[in-house]
């Protein structure tokens, strides 16, 4: 049985809404905010209010510049993370029309629905076994420093293609250079909600490409994001993935692995035959890799 596999996908569907108040805007929900940290938000009368036992983002003529003067006094507060400069589009769960937009330092705070990309490099040795090629992420990052990623990931910022954007990143990221952006195999993006320390949720969906590389390509990472890659094969990824010490320290965000890249791993090791489909853990983890974005709304 898969126990190890199934409870490292609940490290990525760890939202609680009970601990959550749903933000408001037009016809529906926007966003999750902690419930100790709405009196943050109702503190600005004007932009927010409790309505109908609800968090509402007040409709106006001016609303995106009142949105911006809230986010931008709670970073200067210490509230909100520092600017990331990417922006996302905030959006129902069921559409992705732009009603504002945030920068994605504050998108946590607030719960809002975002994207990324994410690529698994392989090789195939001659042993056929797959080898799957893993970023370890330099120790200068802010968030999660030293743990192991996907071979490529990056969010996924407003009006911008993931094909266009997964090609871009897997060449500052790993040196991978290529013309043809098909030799990547685009797989179904996976969601979930990751409530991600005491930053607050994140409702995400992410696009997965994977990619054969040839046994003797060596990643050549030009961002200084990277410490090192480590190639692994696929059946110890596993054990390592299913390491129970590993799985318990990940919750406070001090396991080998980040959390949602974790995630990601499962789902190769599942698409890649890795785990077998009649273990009994199997419809659960295949159901908790897309968890709807709807489901709360």
């Amino acid at each position: 049985m898969s126990e190890g596999l199934l409870a490292r996908a609940q490290l990525a569907n760890s939202f609680d809404i009970n601990n959550y108040t749903r933000l408001y805007f037009r016809d529906g929900v926007v966003g999750f905010v902690r419930n100790d940290r709405v009196p943050l938000l109702t503190h600005y009368t004007d932009v927010f209010k409790i309505q109908d036992g609800k968090l509402v983002l007040q409709d106006s003529d001016d609303v995106e510049i009142q949105w911006q003067m809230v986010i931008n006094q709670l970073r200067d507060q210490g509230h909100v993370n520092p600017w990331r400069g990417d922006h996302f589009s905030v959006h129902y769960a069921h559409t992705k029309k732009e009603l504002l937009q945030v920068d994605r330092g504050a998108s946590t705070f607030f719960g809002t629905f975002v994207e990324g990309v994410h690529m698994n490099g392989y090789k195939v040795g001659a042993d056929g076994y797959k080898y799957v090629v893993l970023q370890k992420r330099a120790a200068h990052l802010k968030f999660a420093p030293g743990a192991y990623d996907t071979l490529v990931g990056a969010s996924l910022p407003k009006h911008v293609d993931p094909v266009c954007q997964i090609v871009n990143e897997a060449y500052y990221e790993a040196g991978l250079i290529t013309g043809r952006p098909n030799k990547y195999r685009q797989i179904n993006p996976i969601t979930y909600w990751w409530e991600r320390g005491n930053d607050g949720v994140v409702p995400e969906r992410v696009h997965i490409f994977d990619v054969e590389l040839p046994w003797d390509w060596e990643p050549c990472p030009k961002d200084g994001e990277a410490e090192k890659f480590d190639t692994v094969r696929a059946d110890h990824l596993r054990a390592i993935l299913e390491n129970a010490e590993d799985i318990t320290a990940s919750k406070t965000g001090k396991g080998k692995f980040k959390v949602n890249s974790g995630l990601i791993m499962v789902d190769f090791l599942m698409r890649h035959d890795y785990v077998a489909k009649g273990d009994p853990t199997y419809p659960k983890i295949k159901q908790m890799l897309r968890t709807p974005l709807t489901r709360y709304s």
